[in-house]
């Protein structure tokens, strides 16, 4: 639709792919720029849904890739904390789960125990990835009330290094329109 060639999407996307399994570590995150450097969470987690999403597409992703990914993911939907980088990336987790058809009752209901703590988490990432999982759950109600929640603007966290405001908006828009059409506008 975008009129980009689909050889050179593939080239791109396959070499992607390489660059990500050679980043795993051996928790199943993955590392900012080897497998032997830091891993950040957020980083991790949008990884891991570019990979759902191209093999959804049809795109080659090696399953020991995916393994290693969903490895890391389930230990962030477990964490504890409830500080806004962590509960925003334990919802990102679970949301990913959830997408995978993982039963993530458990990982949600120690999420919103959490989240009491952190009241202003449900109104950022933490509660859009939630709504997000609620939907897909069919949870209408939970969703929809939670998604009420969510401010427009991301306020500033420097704990999350490769999010930005623009960033924020990408996502709330594709969780919308994935899960609430209607709302859109």
């Amino acid at each position: 639709d975008l009129g980009i060639d689909t050889t050179a999407a593939r080239d791109s996307i396959e070499r992607t792919v390489t660059i990500l399994q050679s980043r795993v570590k051996r928790d199943g995150t993955i590392g900012v720029w080897t497998s032997a450097s830091d891993s950040d969470l957020y980083l991790t987690n949008y990884c891991t849904l570019f990979l759902i999403e191209a093999r959804a597409k049809g795109y080659y992703v090696p399953d020991s890739l995916m393994n290693a990914c969903f490895t890391g993911i389930r230990k962030t939907a477990a964490l504890s904390g409830t500080d806004e980088y962590t509960l925003a990336n334990r919802a990102f987790a679970i949301y990913i789960l959830t997408r995978s058809e993982t039963v993530t009752t458990g990982y949600i209901e120690r999420l919103k125990a959490d989240l009491k703590n952190n009241p202003d988490a449900e109104t950022g990432f933490a509660g859009l990835f939630l709504a997000g999982s609620y939907a897909l759950l069919q949870k209408d109600f939970d969703a929809s009330s939670l998604l009420g929640k969510i401010g427009r603007e991301l306020k500033k966290d420097d704990s999350f290094r490769y999010v930005d405001s623009l960033c924020f908006k990408s996502v709330y828009l594709d969780i919308v329109a994935r899960h609430f059409p209607s709302r859109l506008r």
